[in-house]
């Protein structure tokens, strides 16, 4: 079965435990698809859904480490205009390449380096992805950081 098979059954595991439970919420809703999830993950070999738990696993990690980086980029951008250190920014514009990426990794990552503060995608092309940035250090950083951005998307849409 496809990866959207297991999810929609994960999604009918979650209906059936908030129809058994008798109360419609969004928690209990949320309950059902992670006990669908589990017994999805239990039963992997036998149900062939490694695939499944492995994106939904990577979906988890990746939401957590967005919301790291972003509460980060948050502070640094904040901690820039409140110490009025504005004057030591270095902005500078970066070009990262892209072409190991699929259309739909790359667009997904312009899409979030765009949403933290501080960095905006300007430019997206077949083989590259140019940003800009408000605080650029060091070239050599840029890249590691959007390498591990790269590694988390990859990790649940692979």
């Amino acid at each position: 079965m496809k990866t959207t098979h297991y999810l929609i059954l994960n999604l009918l595991l979650a209906i059936v435990w908030t129809i058994l439970i008798r109360s419609a919420t969004i928690f209990q809703f949320a309950l059902g698809f992670f006990l669908g999830f589990l017994i999805l993950a239990v039963f992997e070999y036998a149900l062939k859904s490694e695939k499944y738990a492995k994106r939904v696993k990577g979906a988890f990690y990746f939401t957590f480490a967005f919301l790291k980086l972003f509460m980060l980029s948050n502070f640094e951008v904040a901690w820039i205009i409140l110490s009025g250190k504005s004057k030591a920014v270095t902005p500078a514009f970066i070009r990262y390449p892209v072409n190991d990426m699929t259309k739909f990794e790359a667009l997904l990552m312009s899409q979030f380096i765009s949403l933290t503060p501080g960095s905006v995608s300007v430019k997206l092309e077949k083989d590259s992805l140019h940003v800009h940035l408000l605080n650029m250090k060091e070239e050599k950083e840029a890249q590691e950081n959007f390498n591990y951005l790269k590694g988390i998307i990859q990790r649940f849409t692979r």
